[in-house]
Parts: C-alpha cells; structure tokens; sequence
C-alpha cells in the first residue's frame, strides 16, 4: 500500500497536515501524497515542518511549496493543487495595539511615561501595548495594564480604534482604546518599560502639547461634553455588547462594538 501522509480536511477542501514527525523517507511520501490529493479533489495544502526536521523545508520548496509562516511548533508550508488561481489566505497582516483607560474615584486618569519614548519629550500616555496571539483586545488591555501598573483591572468594553500603514515591518497597525475599572489603585511600576507613572486629571492632560495619540483619539471622543470624562466613557463603553451567533453546525460569541452616536 502507497503510504501518504495523514491530515485533516477543512470545509474548502485543503488538507492540514501538522503536530506529526514527519517519515524519514519524506520526499517519496510526499510525492505519493501529492498526486493522491490531486486526484482526490484536495485545493490546498498546509504542511507543518517540525522545528527539527527543517532539513525538510528545501524539499518541500522543491515540490512547489512556498513558506507562508513560522508556528509554535516549527515552518508552516503551503501549496494551492487545483487549477484555479491561489486562494490559500495570507498569515496573519497587521499589528494590534490596546491602551486601557482607567480613572480613580477624584476621575483622574491613569498614564505612564515609557522608557522607549521616540516622541523625544517623554509624553505622558495611556498604558497599554500588543495584543499577544490567541489574545482577546480587552483580555490584553487588562494584562498590560497589569503588568505595567501593577493595577488588576475589569474591562468595561471598547470606546475607539485608529487605523495606521507601514507599521513594524511596513504591516499596517490598528491601535484600540478600552475602558477598564480598577480593582486596586495601588500602582506597581514596570521600572524595565516605564519611567513614571501618574494620577492627572483628564483636562489637564488634553491640554499639553503635542497632542499624543491617545490623546487626541480620546479628546474627539469626549468633544466639548460638560459630563465627568468617567462617566461619558462609560457609557460609550456599555454600547459594547456580547451575543451567541448559532448555527446548525457551530455556536461563536461575539462581541460586538456600537458606535457613540447610537445613543
């Protein structure tokens, strides 16, 4: 019997071959795989190489695959079969960044000044930073606030995002502001990323100059209302909602982000 390498089908009809050691005859196997999948109707394909077998990836490239990106466990290699154009989607293309809002009970907000500042004045800044694989935004606003601050925080939901292009490695970049209720406010600096760390009143810090990231997303946000900062982010913060979407063959929860005009 043709011995071919085992993976599991998706609903597009591409194979996954991963989390297996890979035979030791594997030029053979996989030339006996390629022309089974072929004939079996299979799209694509997705082969995992093992970080110790990465001997293995120049046959593979031999075999048409192409690289498409580093995993947990070792160099992911792809391959489009049928004879239509590729549909096999990109990894992963773009950076997300959180910052969390946080105000005491006086509604001064919390900000940090980062060891790494390329502002060259050492901006006062929401604490915050990259949302980790596998990670939710208001999951990694919580830890970096956490980590940063030493604050243990709940989030409250998100109130805006902005976009930017040619970020970390020309990827573009989109940075999301959360609101989270502090636990504690007793703060624990990070004295490896951060400099200080302050309680400022939120007018106050609006009116320094130049006008920071943040900042300014959140000075649109809060425009000329004559309501405490903490409470009209709040209640752009509750339009956040989080539902069940049901199908016969699946159930996702969603979380869903309204808008500050659906008020």
């Amino acid at each position: 019997m043709t011995e071919i390498l085992q993976g599991k089908i998706d609903l597009y009809r591409c194979i996954h071959i991963t989390d297996i050691t890979l035979p030791s005859n594997f030029e053979l196997v996989l030339e006996n795989s390629l022309i089974s999948w072929q004939s079996d109707g299979i799209r694509g394909v997705w082969l995992e190489i093992p970080s110790s077998q990465l001997e293995l990836v120049s046959i593979c490239k031999h075999k048409g695959f192409y690289l498409h990106h580093v995993s947990e466990n070792g160099l992911v290699t792809a391959k489009w079969l049928a004879n239509t154009q590729n549909k096999l989607p990109n990894y992963s293309s773009h950076y997300i960044g959180v910052g969390g809002v946080i105000f005491n009970n006086e509604g001064n907000i919390l900000l940090v000044r980062e060891m790494f500042d390329n502002s060259g004045i050492g901006q006062w800044k929401l604490p915050g930073g990259l949302v980790n694989a596998n990670e939710m935004i208001l999951e990694a606003a919580c830890r970096e606030v956490k980590e940063e601050v030493g604050i243990n925080a709940t989030p409250i939901g998100i109130l805006c995002f902005r976009e930017i292009r040619n970020y970390i490695f020309n990827k573009p970049d989109t940075y999301f502001i959360a609101l989270l209720d502090a636990e504690n406010v007793e703060l624990l600096q990070d004295t490896e990323e951060l400099t200080q760390i302050c309680w400022k009143p939120f007018e106050e810090w609006l009116r320094e100059t130049p006008i920071g990231e943040g900042r300014n997303m959140l000075a649109r946000l809060y425009g000329d209302s004559q309501e405490s900062p903490k409470e009209l982010f709040r209640k752009i913060a509750l339009k956040n909602q989080e539902y069940e979407y049901e199908t016969p063959n699946f159930t996702k929860t969603i979380s869903l982000h309204l808008p500050f005009n659906t008020f």
